[in-house]
């Protein structure tokens, strides 16, 4: 279905120091969008009333404009009379309620800026994918009343000299690769004094792979009858294969059958020209046959059945030295095929409903409303150990200022079954603990999702333990089970993971933002024909550039966490341009707006997607 913005929408909200929109109803599986123009203040916050819902800051406005900004969130359940809050701010709020939005990663491309220009169309973003909906937030501190917009617009002018606005397109983008602009018209006739976000959501996908079933289809073919005045008995026939009609050579009356087939296979021959027993051979082949012959030498009439079949089976030659009737067998032939199967993958925090919930895997789900109550959470929240490279100076006061890094997370999840639970039950949900914590032996990470007070967010794991079912727990019917999980990553992240497609050799670069407060590394696929690729992080100063040409339909995948670089499972990472490039792990984004452009020597008109989730320590 269509991106569209539903009818419970609440109209646009204004505010001095706090901003409350009035109360909603948002229906389950829409997309919640905060377009926000207004002043901030220190430890500007959104929430919603009810249920709470995880808002992420998707991108902000230049310095000196940073209170223009879009927050979205998912609401995977109907909400009733919610209202969202903004604090620290001054200004104007819209909400936009949208449905059929993109489920896992709902965001495309975004931009910024600011203009002295009065009235003027922006340059927003180019879009990444056909129907997504565009939307923008604007302010102009020199106007003296609400600005206006030719798109659809919701202005605002609070307190006589805060003037700002909310837009969206009034249709869906048509198409991937087009130029999104919006309209910004101020008051007035003097120098503006604009600040504008813009930003792209993407239409629903299906987040799944489709595997087609492999389909086998066997026909076995009846031997065919044959009555004369001996005894024959000819041979079974299995094959696929195509029968062409039989030829006819005979001065009597000849009939003979339609023959209808898909391949080719030699016939068995049987001749009776005695009473006796003749048992051929079976014939099992893929192969060309030509067609049987039939010949009358006395008073006959040959009348060979009609072939049906999904298989390829001729029918035998059979030759009669005196008066016989020759009815060949019909042939029928069925295959089953199975339907094709289809797999969806499961998407992290999909299980999680309530606050005080872990989900283990994608299949596991303890804490709040499940048989496993948490007692306590440690590892989570804490910084894991530094590994500080800073070493002492010789001969002087202080030492030689050196990088850090995390190391891995360790988190320990102590659970205890619930007293509600039958005591019948105690020992299948003990087996089923120990089979969602087992024991991997290659180095494959599962998903840890945990849910604290509103806030959601993913590492990457395994588990390494599993202990603390006492036997004085069983007499008691409460097992306290400890489970501990180790993440070689120690980041965590938001669930969504966020996309966009960089042009090559555009006029301006791509930002990209990371809403969380630690540097992401994303992965980047190049898609050819294109030589030379080369990416630019202009905030960092920092280029991945590769000596590397790719063909059509080629397409290069960076992975900068794992440091990898592959075409179609080949490593290539030693075509990287290490005259100008960084190493692949250090060609990270950091936290907030990084700006990104692409380059080619040639080619390069699909463009590079980038794949990547926020982080957070």
């Amino acid at each position: 279905m269509p991106i569209e913005i539903h009818a419970s929408s609440p109209a646009a909200a204004t505010g001095s120091g706090t901003i409350t929109s009035a109360a909603f109803n948002p229906p389950a599986g829409s997309l919640l969008v905060a377009v926000v123009a207004a002043s901030t203040g220190g430890g500007t916050a959104i929430s919603n009333s009810g249920t709470a819902r995880t808002w992420t800051l998707r991108t902000t406005a230049p310095s000196g404009h940073s209170g223009v900004r879009i927050y979205t969130a998912p609401n995977p359940t109907a909400l009733t009379s919610t209202t969202v809050t903004l604090t620290s701010s001054t200004g104007g709020m819209k909400i936009y309620v949208l449905t059929g939005a993109h489920p896992s990663s709902p965001i495309g491309a975004a931009g910024s800026g600011s203009s002295a220009v009065n009235a003027l169309n922006v340059n927003g973003y180019t879009s990444t994918a056909a129907g997504s909906r565009g939307f923008c937030a604007a302010i102009d501190w020199n106007s003296t009343a609400a600005p206006t917009s030719t798109d659809d617009e919701s202005a605002w002018y609070v307190g006589g000299f805060l003037p700002g606005m909310a837009i969206t397109k009034a249709a869906n983008t048509p198409a991937s690769g087009s130029n999104v602009t919006f309209s910004l018209d101020g008051t007035g006739t003097g120098a503006a004094d604009w600040g504008w976000v813009a930003l792209e959501i993407l239409g629903a996908a299906l987040d799944a792979t489709v595997d087609a079933a492999t389909v086998e289809a066997v026909a076995e073919v009846p031997a065919p009858e044959v009555k004369t005045g001996q005894t024959a008995k000819p041979a079974v026939v299995e094959a696929t294969a195509e029968v062409p009609a039989p030829e006819v050579s005979t001065g009597q009356t000849a009939k003979p059958a339609v023959v209808e087939a898909t391949a080719e296979v030699p016939a068995p021959t049987v001749v009776a020209g005695s009473a006796e027993l003749i048992e051929p051979d079976p014939v099992t082949a893929q192969a060309e046959v030509p067609a049987p012959a039939i010949t009358a030498v006395q008073n006959a009439t040959p009348a060979p059945a009609v072939v049906e079949a999904a298989a390829e089976v001729p029918a035998p030659t059979v030759t009669a030295t005196f008066a016989a009737t020759i009815p060949a067998a019909v042939v029928e032939a069925e295959a089953l095929v199975p339907s094709p199967g289809v797999s969806v993958p499961i998407l992290p925090g999909s299980l999680i409903t309530a606050d005080q919930q872990v989900e283990w895997g994608g299949t596991a789900l303890w804490g709040a409303g499940t048989a496993f109550a948490l007692r306590e959470i440690t590892g989570w929240d804490a910084k894991p150990k530094v590994d500080s490279l800073t070493q002492e100076e010789p001969n002087r006061h202080g030492a030689f200022a050196g990088s850090s890094y995390l190391q891995r997370r360790i988190v320990t999840v102590k659970l205890q079954l619930q007293s509600f639970v039958d005591p019948s039950q105690i020992s299948g949900l003990v087996a089923q603990l120990r089979h969602d914590t087992r024991t991997l032996r290659d180095n494959t990470l599962w998903t840890l999702v945990i849910r604290g007070y509103t806030e959601t967010l993913m590492a990457f794991g395994k588990c390494i333990d599993c202990t603390g079912v006492r036997d004085a727990d069983w007499r008691d019917g409460h097992p306290e089970p400890v489970v501990t999980f180790e993440c070689p990553d120690p980041r965590r992240y938001g669930l969504l993971q966020q996309s966009m497609v960089i042009d090559a050799n555009a006029s301006a670069p791509v930002s990209l933002v990371n809403g969380g407060d630690l540097y992401t590394s994303p992965i980047y696929r190049f898609t050819g024909p294109a030589t030379d690729p080369m990416i630019v992080n202009e905030t960092l100063g920092r280029v991945m550039a590769f000596d590397i040409t790719l063909g059509a339909g080629e397409i290069l995948v960076v992975d900068t966490q794992r440091g990898k670089a592959e075409i179609a499972g080949v490593d290539v990472e030693n075509n990287l341009a290490d005259t100008i490039s960084v190493p692949l792990k250090e060609f990270y984004s950091e936290v907030g707006s990084n700006s990104l452009s692409y380059e080619t020597t040639s080619g390069g008109d699909a463009g590079v997607e980038v794949l990547w989730r926020d982080a957070y320590e």
